[in-house]
């Protein structure tokens, strides 16, 4: 007798296939009229003529791809919170902390940048959606292109910076 091991990362696999036909159980099929007996493996998988019911993975699967169709189109802000303090007293004003996690979060570079005059904030792709109409043809979505762009518009170079990522305008 063999000992039956159960590994579930074959399970997907097995729920889409069916059993393995070693595992198939014989079935004997008698025809009427007849007196030999025939035995044949049968498939222990539904037949296809049959509406399946959805399993429990695909449906998670669906649920999935719905939230992820959701998040993509979402226009996400976040929040910022500051501590204080690291004892969360308060009336106390822990000047370094505070300084340590207003540079780690980015915050005094999108300040600097603020200060500076260049809120527009664009990346490369948002750059040329929103400017399409002034752009030639066949312009692609690269830092090249952008900064071709910007240079025949013949602007004042105090007027824009480019980036690494985004394109830095004054409004």
């Amino acid at each position: 007798m063999e000992i039956l091991k159960y590994s579930s990362s074959s399970y997907l696999w097995q729920k889409k296939n069916g059993f393995e036909k070693s595992i198939r159980p014989p079935v004997t099929i008698n025809s009427p009229g007849s007196t030999s007996t025939k035995e044949r493996p049968v498939s222990v998988t539904r037949a296809v003529t049959r509406k399946q019911t959805q399993t429990v993975t695909h449906q998670f699967q669906q649920s999935l791809q719905q939230l992820m169709d959701t998040l993509s189109h979402a226009n996400p802000f976040f929040v910022r919170c500051i501590k204080s303090n690291a004892d969360k007293m308060p009336n106390h004003f822990d000047d370094r902390l505070v300084l340590q996690q207003l540079r780690y979060t980015g915050m005094l570079e999108t300040v600097r940048i603020r200060q500076s005059g260049y809120s527009v904030r664009l990346t490369f792709d948002e750059f040329i959606q929103h400017y399409r109409i002034l752009l030639p043809k066949g312009l692609l979505s690269s830092k090249m292109d952008v900064q071709k762009f910007l240079l025949n518009m013949k602007l004042p170079s105090e007027m824009y910076q480019i980036g690494k990522t985004k394109v830095f305008m004054r409004e």
